[in-house]
């Protein structure tokens, strides 16, 4: 099991322009809320339950955006990255 050191970061990039990355962040987010939004609105669901799979959505691909380039560049597994996420 491969180990992270949070003192040493010299083995990966970071991206030091915040906005850029919370943009970035956003940018994900926005994109699961639309297709789980996209969804209920296909299967006739109700208003409730369209906004619920949205905000679902919306952490399931915000997450999955987020940890599938930080598994490729750091060579973590799942649980790893999700620990750094």
């Amino acid at each position: 099991m491969a180990t992270h050191k949070h003192d040493d970061h010299s083995d990966h990039a970071h991206d030091h322009n915040p906005p850029q990355a919370s943009a970035h962040a956003t940018l994900h987010c926005l994109i699961g809320c639309f297709i789980g939004v996209e969804l209920g609105v296909s299967f006739g669901l109700g208003t409730p339950m369209t906004i619920g799979l949205g905000i679902v959505f919306s952490y399931i691909f915000g997450f999955a955006f987020a940890l599938q380039p930080l598994m490729k560049s750091m060579d973590l597994a799942l649980s790893e990255a999700m620990r750094v996420v």
